[in-house]
């Protein structure tokens, strides 16, 4: 008479927890529909950003601070229209806040050519 080993349960449980890791892995995964909703607001329009740019701007005509101008208009909404004048006026007030002053000046007297309503 022949002895048979001992069953193991080994490959049973080994097959159990891969297929819960599985479950899990896709569960956790797998993007939910809990209907959160995202609230977005409304672009700025051109009117509003060229309002508040003209106040921005006069602030500094008045004598205000390159690197708060500089913060200002970091933190303003623009419109898609004005995106290369917003970039060319962070770059000017970045070279007037770090004391570049020459070079800030020059990029800020080529943009009020351009637009003719910048003070």
């Amino acid at each position: 008479m022949r002895l048979q080993p001992p069953h193991s349960w080994f490959p049973f449980i080994l097959v159990a927890l891969s297929v819960t890791l599985l479950l899990v892995i896709v569960v956790w995964v797998q993007p939910s529909s809990s209907g959160i909703v995202i609230q977005v607001q409304d672009p700025v329009t051109e009117e509003e950003y060229q309002e508040a740019l003209l106040s921005i701007l006069q602030n500094y005509s008045d004598g205000g601070g390159s690197a708060k101008i500089y913060e200002e208009l970091i933190d303003m909404k623009v419109p898609a229209s004005y995106k290369d004048l917003h970039l060319e006026l962070v770059i000017a007030f970045g070279f007037l806040k770090s004391g570049d002053i020459p070079e800030g000046e020059a990029r800020l007297d080529l943009l009020r050519e351009t637009y003719d309503w910048l003070p």
